[in-house]
């Protein structure tokens, strides 16, 4: 709020309103109308008044100081004028600024003036760069990636940056880097995994594998998974009862298939002469098997989809 001098001339003495001393300063909140009376030496006095009219200022706020991870920003004051006068020498509302410093503005309104200032600090963003060891790389193999150019990084897909992963599938590997000033920015880079056909068809005693192209080497899981000598073909047949696996390798790659169970290499199979009937089929309870010839010392097994034995009987 400003001050306002009042006095008076022409009297010796004076006496104003609001027991206001002569010659001194007022503020007042509102405007308001100030009564004299001044009296001269021969005690002959006079009346008159004064008006001081209160206009309040404009308003005008520039905000808290700011740092912004840009190269480029709008200062957008409020305020109840139109214009302002800016330290750049700008006669605008708004300010564009493309650098760092103390930005000040004058709001002017009725001859009244509201002043404020701005410290704004401009970061630009980091450059991030994801690296990768590989880019193309076979199912499961290790991968590190890691990122340059910030102080932190954050990777999408649970990746950690600079730990060893393997993925299984190709995908889009997303990194964020984040600087000293709380800036940050994004790059992302593609691995492509090469995948290896480890589907197998099982024919009873024997097993092939459905990868094409592809070598293969056909191993014992019943005796830690070793090297079978000589079964590098794509279809495998058991020798003995037992369970299998194959590496495959396909485009460069090499996969080891999960482990297939064999049963019956050892059974003989009935003479060509004997004929049987199993009967109904589809069987919900009861299933008949007959035999159109007299077989002896013979064992008929049922097993499931699983091979597991559900039924058992020994023919004497």
């Amino acid at each position: 709020t400003d001050s306002v001098l009042i006095f008076a001339t022409g009297g010796s003495s004076y006496s104003w309103s609001d027991c206001i001393i002569d010659s001194a300063f007022v503020s007042p909140l509102s405007s308001q109308t100030y009564y004299l009376t001044g009296t001269d030496t021969s005690g002959c006095y006079g009346q008159t008044s004064v008006t001081i009219n209160v206009v309040n200022p404009p308003t005008l706020s520039l905000g808290s100081n700011l740092s912004i991870c840009d190269s480029l920003f709008s200062i957008i004051p409020t305020t109840s004028v139109g214009i302002l006068y800016w330290n750049t020498g700008d006669t605008i509302l708004n300010l564009n600024i493309n650098s760092s410093g103390i930005y000040s503005a004058i709001a002017t309104y009725n001859g009244c003036s509201t002043y404020d200032t701005l410290q704004v600090d401009l970061y630009n963003n980091p450059t991030i760069i994801a690296n990768s060891t590989d880019s193309i790389v076979c199912m499961n193999s290790p991968v590190v990636l890691t990122g340059d150019g910030a102080s932190s990084y954050s990777w999408n897909l649970g990746v950690i940056d600079g730990t060893t992963f393997y993925p299984n599938s190709s995908a889009t590997y997303v990194l964020t880097g984040t600087d000293t000033n709380g800036c940050s920015n994004s790059d992302s880079i593609y691995i492509s995994v090469i995948p290896v056909n480890l589907a197998i068809s099982d024919f009873g005693v024997s097993l092939l594998s459905l990868a094409s192209p592809a070598t293969y080497q056909w191993l014992d899981c019943n005796a830690g998974y070793s090297v079978l000598p000589g079964e590098t073909n794509q279809i495998f047949n058991a020798f003995s009862d037992g369970d299998y696996a194959v590496i495959v390798t396909q485009n460069g790659c090499s996969d080891t298939s999960a482990c297939y169970f064999i049963m019956g290499t050892g059974m003989n199979p009935l003479p060509n002469t004997t004929k049987i009937n199993v009967y109904p089929n589809p069987v919900s309870d009861e299933l008949n098997i007959v035999f159109k010839k007299l077989v002896s010392d013979a064992t008929i097994q049922l097993m499931n989809i699983t091979r597991q034995i559900v039924f058992e009987s020994k023919m004497m």
